[in-house]
């Protein structure tokens, strides 16, 4: 994977968390490429409580705006999935920061692979146009027990427009 650093050398975010507090979302275009499967923009207000010392949108609050853009993707895309997903891994590559002076972040998520038991996530995170981050979560499909199973063809197609 690759690690890449914002100016002023500050890590990349490997961590991920329930949603402490409810975002404002609307609907906006994509910015990812064309592709069969389908997409959602999510535009998410930022807070003073998302900042840092340092100014800016704190690294740990890019996975919780990634989080709220694709549980709202999942509501709208893929509910037709049968029981439920599990995160699995999370990464985020921060290529620029979110400023103090930004208020607004569109996430778009969309899936970008599906295997035997498990489906990878994409969201690019964009600020005014520019992305300042891609992130992509692994997510599980499991059973009634919490193990698990084999994503159906339906949910494939469901998942990847075909």
């Amino acid at each position: 994977m690759c690690d890449r650093r914002w100016p002023g050398g500050a890590p990349s975010a490997h961590a991920a968390g329930p949603s402490p507090h409810a975002r404002s979302v609307e609907p906006v275009t994509s910015p990812l490429e064309p592709s069969r499967a389908p997409s959602l923009t999510t535009r998410i207000q930022t807070r003073f409580a998302d900042l840092d010392p340092l100014g800016h949108v704190n690294h740990v609050r890019y996975l919780t705006y990634m989080e709220t853009a694709r549980v709202r993707f999942m509501h709208e895309h893929a509910g037709g999935l049968r029981g439920s997903v599990l995160v699995a891994r999370s990464e985020c590559d921060h290529e620029h920061e979110i400023p103090a002076r930004t208020r607004e972040v569109d996430v778009t998520v969309q899936v970008e692979r599906v295997g035997r038991t498990s489906f990878v996530v994409r969201h690019d995170l964009v600020d005014d146009g520019r992305t300042v981050a891609v992130g992509r979560v692994v997510l599980v499909a499991v059973d009634e027990h919490r193990r698990p199973r084999p994503v159906t063809e339906q949910e494939r197609a469901l998942l990847l427009g075909h």
